[in-house]
């Protein structure tokens, strides 16, 4: 499938309310309670698939923004930032190795592929720092996920 648009969305699906419950969530449990989808053919993350395995094609010049849905009512899900973790060659994959969310309960990240550098098929990990809001308390806590980026340039 040809992406022709400029942007491909990367969506982040939280069981909030379980997630919430857990005072000290271990890795697992935060991977447990999370999906990853996107509109251009990423590998989804459900079905006990693994977030660290997930994958989205992003092509040079695309641009990449980020938000988050909770699945319960009562929830809110902020995309907080991006962190590049593994680049290859030292290269970032965006022109800053840090993508900074528009901030507020209902935060999304967005970015643009750099134009230089950057191989075909090289994967770059990421962090999505994310924030769950608890509505009727105003509470929030913060979490972190580690999924992929993959550079295709057809």
């Amino acid at each position: 499938m040809e992406n022709t648009r400029a942007r491909v969305q990367i969506i982040l699906q939280v069981n909030a309310a379980d997630l919430f419950a857990i005072s000290y969530p271990t890795e697992a449990e935060i991977k447990k309670f999370c999906e990853i989808e996107d509109d251009f053919g990423g590998s989804v993350s459900e079905g006990g698939k693994p977030i660290t395995d997930f994958k989205t094609k992003v092509k040079k010049i695309k641009g990449l923004p980020g938000s988050g849905e909770s699945n319960d009512t009562g929830y809110d899900i902020s995309i907080d930032s991006i962190v590049m973790v593994n680049r290859p060659a030292n290269i970032n994959f965006f022109k800053r190795s840090t993508l900074l969310g528009n901030g507020g309960r209902y935060g999304e990240v967005s970015g643009r592929v750099k134009n230089k550098g950057l191989e075909d098929g090289d994967e770059y990990t990421y962090n999505i720092n994310f924030t769950i809001t608890q509505d009727e308390t105003e509470n929030s806590k913060s979490y972190s996920l580690d999924p992929k980026l993959q550079y295709r340039m057809r």
